[in-house]
């Protein structure tokens, strides 16, 4: 399994030692890097191949990650988002989940949390630590809403209490005796219902509404 992987980052110094890391881990491709959002987005419109998952900062020049990150559900990319910030506060890491993005990790963290961040992200669709999960209960708490749960059938409830467990399409197709398709038919079924973005919008609406909690996560 090969992750292919693109970075904006504007410090230097952060840039260079963060790709050193990265290509010690065995199943990253590092497609290219940049130092601005500008930048990044001229690089991923002209790459041969696009990026699984992308790696950005949301401080930087020209354009921030933040406006990056509209540009690029904008266009509908087909990537992932993972942002890597200084900012680790609960209303930007909410704010940008509610954006679209599929994980936000401190710059403080460890390698071996970054590695598991790409790998749930790529595999699974979303990930989210401890404080990420923490920082999304403080917002949901506000903004409780439960009857919305109505929308979704048994079914599909079912199917998104295994998704919030990190569970693959495959594993839940075999877990409840469904084909992928089936099961994928339901996850973008609940997308539409829901107004998710995307995976990541899916585990904030159970969450939100009450159909799992924090500590079935």
């Amino acid at each position: 399994m090969t992750i292919n992987i693109a970075l904006a980052e504007d410090q230097h110094l952060f840039r260079a030692g963060l790709l050193s890391l990265l290509e010690a881990i065995p199943e990253v491709c590092l497609l290219y890097d940049s130092p601005d959002g500008k930048a990044f987005l001229d690089a991923y419109h002209s790459a041969a191949i696009k990026p699984d998952i992308c790696l950005i900062d949301l401080e930087m020049p020209h354009m921030n990650g933040s406006e990056l990150c509209n540009a690029l559900i904008q266009e509908q990319a087909d990537t992932r988002m993972i942002i890597l910030s200084q900012y680790y506060d609960d209303i930007t890491i909410s704010a940008m989940f509610e954006k679209g993005v599929h994980g936000y990790l401190s710059k403080n963290t460890s390698i071996s949390e970054l590695r598991a961040a790409i790998q749930s992200v790529h595999q699974t669709g979303y990930y989210m630590d401890d404080h990420t999960l923490t920082a999304i209960r403080t917002s949901v708490s506000h903004k409780s809403a439960p009857d919305m749960a109505l929308l979704l059938s048994r079914r599909e409830k079912e199917i998104l209490q295994l998704i919030c467990q990190e569970y693959t399409n495959q594993e839940i197709a075999e877990k409840l005796f469904l084909s992928n398709r089936t099961v994928e038919g339901h996850r973008n079924n609940m997308l539409c219902k829901t107004g998710s973005r995307n995976t990541a919008g899916l585990v904030i609406f159970a969450l939100k509404h009450g159909i799992v909690t924090l500590k079935e996560l």
